[in-house]
């Protein structure tokens, strides 16, 4: 479904350059659940950058179901991430002055559903993640594992391919991180691809099919 091919990023910062991505060949089949693990400027949050299409390559080709989303224009960047990508942040972003079915309505705005059907589309995601009785809340009002499930409902209700996870539970006490791999797991289960960076080993191994390292940019097995 996904494929990286000799995929690097190099970023200049004054004379020094700087390698992010050294490299990358990488395939991910349609379902499975593949975890990025790496410590702080090992590169990964790059990786997922280029997956998504916030960034781009310097050099390489990254497909996606066939086409190499690195040739993409900005415009088709963004119909790219609006259609087949939904992005879970590790600091929720969402928009704290709205409610959580606000906040998940928001991408159906964008890809121009009426009201109507936006508002029954993300009252089920929210359902979905368990969030029915919550839904009327402001983003500021819900806890930390709250506001995530809204995060992960924003991911689902355009109903993409794939989901990409950033850090999904780096923001959250123990109990809450179960609750919410155990959405993920959900998801997997229905046929999501899901892709989730983490620092995390331990939380990688216990959901994801396949594991992959990244160290000074360089992806392994």
């Amino acid at each position: 479904m996904i494929e990286l091919i000799a995929v690097n990023k190099t970023y200049t910062k004054g004379e020094h350059k700087i390698i992010a991505s050294n490299n990358i060949h990488c395939r991910i089949n349609k379902g499975e659940f593949v975890a990025i693990v790496g410590k702080s400027g090992s590169g990964k949050s790059t990786l997922l950058n280029l997956l998504a299409g916030l960034d781009t390559a310097t050099s390489g080709q990254i497909l996606f179901n066939g086409a190499d989303i690195s040739a993409f224009t900005p415009n088709q960047y963004a119909q790219h991430r609006l259609n087949n990508i939904g992005i879970i942040f590790q600091s929720f972003n969402l928009i704290f002055s709205k409610t959580a079915l606000e906040n998940v309505m928001m991408p159906l705005i964008f890809a121009g559903i009426p009201k109507a059907e936006r508002t029954k589309k993300a009252r089920a995601v929210l359902t979905q993640v368990g969030l029915e009785q919550r839904m009327q809340h402001k983003a500021n009002e819900l806890s930390g594992g709250e506001a995530q499930r809204v995060a992960i409902a924003r991911a689902l209700v355009n109903e993409p391919e794939v989901l990409l996870a950033d850090e999904p539970t780096g923001n959250l006490d123990s109990a809450t991180t179960e609750e919410i791999l155990d959405i993920l797991l959900s998801l997997k289960a229905k046929g999501k691809t899901i892709i989730m960076i983490t620092h995390d080993r331990e939380i990688a191994e216990k959901v994801a099919d396949r594991i992959l390292t990244i160290k000074d940019g360089v992806l392994s097995e």
